[in-house]
């Protein structure tokens, strides 16, 4: 099963794409664009991003603009955000269009279930408004812990009552994916497939969770039949640190396409924003899951990710390195930080590593949680530093960690 992983955006531009239909403008790259930024109630500081990109609202409520106006603001306020190098530079729309929408005076309260507070916001255009959760995730966990669960496809069949499965159609980089996710009918309407490119920006004291419908421009994924294409405008997640464990808000904007009765909309409007409590209970019952640190993922650690599988007791993936260029710095090159959860992995672990080239070599430490002071808890047991060397071409790496025994960590069976 392909899972989400950890993702960052800190990228630099490239080349302009299309998005879905009905929500595309195109970026005005030339068009210039007021720094100045309208501040924040107290209430919305602590809900809102850290970043140190200045982003406009135009000065003007949301309930007094059109969908249309508001996606071309947020393709301006993309334009100030750190730049993208891959094919899918209109992911940025998505983080600016989470923060515009983030605070929360302009949204209708609906009700409160299960310590989630569920809200909306329609917006003139979409026929049916934004959908929100506000709660609290309980327990010692960290952003980087929660956002393990959040972003993973394993973890999610028991977090999202509709959620089906997912497959990774393309790694975009060492951080961004997009992917092919199909959400569950109810009788008589059909199951929803969608594309959707996702990214995840780490600002220290939050994080910004993000995805949206994208095209499919190479056919990864073609139209199954019984299934309809839903369209997402946008699903965003934030993570905030909190006296009480992590406070979440969940963003959700989905065109369903298709004729859907009343009763089911206003069903999984109520249910949507219910994965907030989903995931806190995950957690109380099964933990975070293993993960690479965000933070240490960078462009030039020189990896490209060719597959993926995370479950509670499994952390397994293929990867390339590439080649050692002339006169490069080879010091973070080929290095993955892997945390690994107490519940499973606490008595031990069991590395296997291996390579297309044979002689490859590697090199693996554990290393003490105090170096990733405040991105781990006492949920997680182990840091592993993966670190492989890089040569005049490039590597495939195959890379499987599973727990052990004898409070041991054995590589490729020899102990650490």
């Amino acid at each position: 099963m392909d899972t989400l992983i950890p993702l960052l955006g800190l990228f630099k531009p490239q080349k302009k794409i299309h998005a879905t239909a009905k929500y595309v403008k195109k970026i005005a790259a030339e068009k210039k664009v007021s720094e100045g930024d309208k501040s924040p109630t107290d209430s919305d500081k602590s809900h809102e991003s850290n970043t140190s990109h200045t982003l406009t609202d135009k000065g003007k409520p949301l309930s007094e603009i059109t969908v249309d106006e508001l996606i071309k603001e947020a393709d301006e306020n993309a334009l100030l955000l750190p730049p993208i190098t891959h094919r899918l530079p209109v992911i940025n729309r998505g983080l600016a269009l989470m923060k515009r929408v983030l605070p929360l005076k302009e949204w209708q309260a609906m009700s409160e279930k299960d310590g989630v507070n569920i809200s909306s916001l329609p917006i003139n255009g979409l026929a049916l408004p934004f959908i929100r959760g506000d709660g609290v995730i309980n327990g010692n966990f960290t952003l980087q812990e929660v956002l393990s669960v959040i972003n993973n496809a394993y973890a999610r069949k028991t977090w999202d009552a509709r959620f089906d499965s997912s497959q990774v159609l393309e790694f975009l980089d060492q951080t961004d994916l997009v992917v092919y996710n199909v959400q569950k009918g109810t009788f008589p309407v059909s199951a929803r497939e969608l594309v959707t490119a996702i990214t995840v920006v780490d600002d220290g004291d939050s994080l910004t969770y993000v995805a949206m419908s994208v095209e499919d421009e190479k056919n990864q994924a073609p139209p199954a039949n019984g299934k309809v294409r839903a369209e997402i405008l946008l699903a965003g997640w934030k993570l905030t640190k909190s006296s009480n464990g992590i406070f979440a808000t969940y963003i959700v904007h989905v065109d369903p396409k298709g004729s859907i009765p009343n009763s089911i909309i206003r069903s999984i409007q109520t249910q949507t924003p219910l994965c907030i409590a989903g995931v806190s209970n995950y957690l109380a019952n099964y933990g975070c899951l293993p993960f690479a640190l965000v933070g240490s993922l960078k462009p030039s650690q020189g990896i490209t990710f060719k597959s993926k599988e995370v479950t509670t007791s499994l952390y397994s993936m293929e990867y390339v390195i590439s080649e050692l260029k002339e006169n490069e710095k080879i010091e973070e090159l080929g290095t993955l930080n892997i945390a690994l959860p107490a519940k499973n992995f606490a008595s031990g672990v069991n590395v296997s590593l291996s390579c297309s080239n044979p002689d490859f070599a590697y090199n693996v430490t554990s290393v003490p949680k105090a170096e990733w002071n405040g991105l781990v808890s006492d949920n997680t047991s182990h840091i592993l530093k993966i670190k492989c060397q890089p040569i005049n071409e490039p590597q495939c790496v195959t890379l499987k960690i599973e727990p052990g025994s004898g409070e041991r960590i054995l590589v490729n069976n020899k102990a650490l």
